[in-house]
This record gives structure tokens, sequence and C-alpha cells, in this order.
């Protein structure tokens, strides 16, 4: 957590479609990239910006970043649109988990060790 995260969204057209990110819930614009015209137009939310080719860049990334984003690429009148899922977990949660693993190994490895050595 704290990192930068790059979600890409990818599309093709002549001319090349407009990519524009929104969160999913509540819906609320994040910003777009026109390259026709070769800018980005940010929304005034610190959270993240659009990149040149369309990308989305989350900011120090938290727990509440952990969302659904909306990627849509528009051309003229037509758009598709496509749900990115973000996800991150904690590294002291995947700790844990392995901790615990070799807990439950450690303790398998003696019981074995103890049944081998009572015959």
């Amino acid at each position: 957590m704290g990192d930068s995260v790059v979600l890409p969204c990818t599309a093709y057209g002549a001319p090349q479609p407009s990519i524009e990110w929104w969160l999913y819930r509540p819906k609320t614009f994040l910003g777009v990239f026109d390259p026709q015209a070769g800018e980005q137009d940010n929304s005034t939310l610190e959270c993240c910006s659009v990149l040149g080719g369309g990308a989305l860049l989350l900011h120090n990334v938290n727990r509440s970043m952990v969302e659904r984003y909306v990627c849509v690429a528009r051309q003229g009148l037509e758009s598709v649109q496509r749900v990115v899922h973000f996800r991150a977990e904690r590294l002291s949660r995947v700790r844990k988990m392995v901790e615990a693993m070799e807990k439950y190994r450690a303790r398998q490895m003696e019981g074995l060790q103890a049944k081998y050595t009572r015959r």
C-alpha cells in the first residue's frame, strides 16, 4: 500500500478513440485522454490521473481505492466499456497466512516423526 498502480485500457480504431475513466459506484468522472488533441483532462480528485495513451494511474494506493473502475472508449457516437476490478492484499495478511501454513506443516512433520519413533 502507498505505491502507485497503473490500470491499462487499450482501444483501437481510426481515428483512435478517446479513453474515459469512471469510478463505478458512486459514478464519478476520473479523467479522459483524447488522442486527437493529444491531451489528458483529469478530474479534481487527487487519487488518480489519466496518462497519455489512456491508462489510469492510481496514486498512493490504499484500501479505500479497492474498487471497480470503468474504462470507456469513445469514437464519435459509438462507445464500448470495460469494468476493471482493482484488488490489493495487505502484505501483513499474506505474511500471516504463510506463517500459519508453516506452523501447520511443522505440526504435521512432528506428528509423523512421533508416529515412526514409536514403532
